[in-house]
C-alpha cells in the first residue's frame, strides 16, 4: 500500500509539474516579411522595383562646375559699350566686361517604367538647378509621359532628338543646325520602329513664346524624321514646318 501510495503521489506530482509548464510557455508571434529591394533589369541598370509594385523606378543626378572668361570684343563691332552694356552715350568699344562667369548646376531625374497591355509606360522628370554669379533658378528641363510609341509633354524637340534613331538620335547634324537648332518644346510626338533598323517620328510641337514672331499661335509646328539605322551606318531624311517662320 505504500508503495502503490508512493506511485500515486509522483504521478500527481508529475502532471501538476507539467501544467505548470504549459501555463508558463510564452507564444512568440512570428516576424513579419521583409521585402527587399528587388532589381529591376528589363530596362536597363540603376532600376528596381518600388516596394509593393510591379513599377521599375531610376534615380539619378548629376552635378557640373563650369568656369569661362570674357575678353576682347571684336575690333569691328562699332556699338557702343560701357560696362558690358549696350548704351548711346560712346564710349569703349574693344571691351565687353571683361572678366570670370562662373556657373554651377545640379540636375535630378526620375524615370519610372512599367509594362502594360498598351506597350511600355513610362514617367520621366529632370529638374536642373543652376547657380551663376549673381543668380540661381530652378527649371524643368523635362517632363513627359510615354505609352508604347506614343510621348507626350516637354522634350527636345524632334527636330535635335528622335528615340530609336541610332546616329541620327541627336542633332540635324549641321552646322548651324539649320532654323530650327537646339530646342525644347510642349509637344505631341509618335515615335515608330520596324523591320530592318527603320524608323520614324511624327512629332507636332508647341512653339509658344519666344518663337521668331513671338506668338503661341493656333497651329502646331510640325517636325517629320525618317531612315534606317544598322551596323554600317544610319541614313535619314528629317523637315520641319513652323507655322509662325
Amino acid at each position: 500500500m505504500k508503495i502503490k501510495s508512493l506511485l500515486l503521489g509522483s504521478a500527481a506530482a508529475l502532471v501538476a509539474a507539467t501544467g505548470a509548464k504549459a501555463a508558463d510557455a510564452v507564444v512568440v508571434a512570428e516576424p513579419e516579411p521583409v521585402e527587399y529591394v528587388r532589381i529591376c533589369d528589363a530596362y536597363g541598370a540603376g532600376f528596381f522595383y518600388i516596394p509593393g509594385t510591379e513599377t521599375c523606378l531610376r534615380i539619378g543626378g548629376e552635378v557640373r562646375f563650369q568656369v569661362s572668361t570674357n575678353g576682347y570684343r571684336n575690333p569691328n563691332d562699332t556699338t557702343p559699350y560701357y560696362g558690358g552694356i549696350a548704351t548711346a552715350t560712346p564710349g569703349v568699344t574693344n571691351y565687353a566686361n571683361p572678366g570670370w562667369s562662373v556657373n554651377s548646376r545640379g540636375r535630378f531625374f526620375l524615370d519610372a517604367r512599367e509594362d502594360t497591355e498598351w506597350g511600355t509606360l513610362r514617367g520621366f522628370i529632370r529638374v536642373d538647378a543652376n547657380r551663376t554669379d549673381g543668380a540661381s533658378a530652378v527649371t524643368t528641363n523635362k517632363a513627359f509621359i510615354e505609352l508604347g510609341g506614343l510621348k507626350l509633354g516637354w522634350e527636345d524637340s524632334a527636330w535635335f532628338f528622335s528615340p530609336n534613331g541610332g546616329l541620327s538620335g541627336y542633332g540635324s547634324h549641321s552646322d548651324g543646325g539649320m532654323y530650327y537648332g537646339y530646342q525644347q518644346r510642349h509637344l505631341v510626338q509618335y515615335n515608330w520602329v520596324g523591320g530592318n533598323g527603320t524608323f520614324a517620328t511624327l512629332s507636332l510641337e508647341h512653339d509658344g513664346p519666344g518663337n521668331v514672331n513671338g506668338a503661341n499661335g493656333y497651329t502646331p509646328d510640325v517636325v517629320v524624321r525618317v531612315g534606317v539605322s544598322q551596323g554600317w551606318g544610319a541614313v535619314w531624311v528629317v523637315a520641319g514646318y513652323d507655322e509662325s517662320f
